[in-house]
């Protein structure tokens, strides 16, 4: 899960440093995920979802600050929570 984080952090500087557009950032967080699936662990979910919407926050954040937007924050709860439990 280290590396899961350390990738998606080196994904979202480039990204901040606008060194890669929105959808290369996206689509570099999705390669990561997609990476980290096959060791992906019942006692490690909630992390990984943590991880995923911090991330999507951060996009969301960095666009609307780059439009002009204000910033709206918070990540949508998961479906059913059921899955977490």
């Amino acid at each position: 899960m280290h590396v899961y984080k350390a990738r998606t952090e080196e994904i979202l500087q480039r990204f901040f440093d606008q060194r890669i557009d929105r959808s290369q950032c996206v689509n570099e967080l999705y390669a990561a995920f997609t990476a980290l699936l096959p060791n992906l662990t019942a006692d490690n979910v909630e992390y990984a979802r943590e991880v995923v919407c911090t991330d999507a926050e951060a996009i969301i954040k960095e666009t609307r600050r780059r439009d002009g937007l204000p910033t709206i924050t918070g990540c949508a709860p998961p479906a059913s929570s059921a899955l977490y439990q």
